[in-house]
């Protein structure tokens, strides 16, 4: 696990035990996408060594790192988001759950879908449009090692 994901990474948190993931998942209902489940085991959170993400339209900010599974701050973010928004975006239908795992430098967040069809995809966010209660979302890796791979 170490040499898949250290190219990518600086910074990094203790690993989580398998245990310890498990109970986050109890807590939130959910199976994390194995890639991504892969990362906790190795790191619990980490800086990302590139920051600008390759997209054909340009961002204004940088995507940092990847949260912490276990701080409690990603749980009540999970809880409130699939409570109260729905997503909508590219190759993504209305009530799809998505886990938000990566931070910006901006409002945006990174997501993976961790059910269905699209399991394992990420997606970014656009800022929340609170009036129409959803959060615009785009598709921009297939998986989180795609992801990864598109980091300059």
């Amino acid at each position: 696990m170490e040499t898949l994901f250290q190219p990518y990474f600086k910074n990094c948190n203790p690993p989580l035990a398998e245990t310890g993931i498990a109970k986050v998942e109890q807590e939130l209902g959910v199976q994390l996408p194995f890639q991504l489940r892969s990362f906790y085991l190795f790191a619990n959170g980490a800086d990302l060594l590139n920051t600008q993400i390759n997209l054909e339209y340009p961002l204004n900010c940088d995507v940092m790192g990847i949260r912490p599974l276990d701080d409690g701050s990603i749980i009540v973010e999970f809880k409130s988001i699939e409570g109260n928004y729905d997503f909508f975006g590219e190759q993504l239908e209305h009530g799809e759950c998505l886990f938000p795992f990566g931070f910006t430098t901006c409002p945006w967040k990174i997501y993976i879908s961790h059910i269905g069809e699209n399991l394992g995809k990420v997606y970014i966010s656009e800022e929340k449009d609170e009036e129409r209660n959803f959060i615009p979302v785009r598709l921009i890796a297939n998986s989180f090692l795609e992801f990864l791979d598109m980091l300059e």
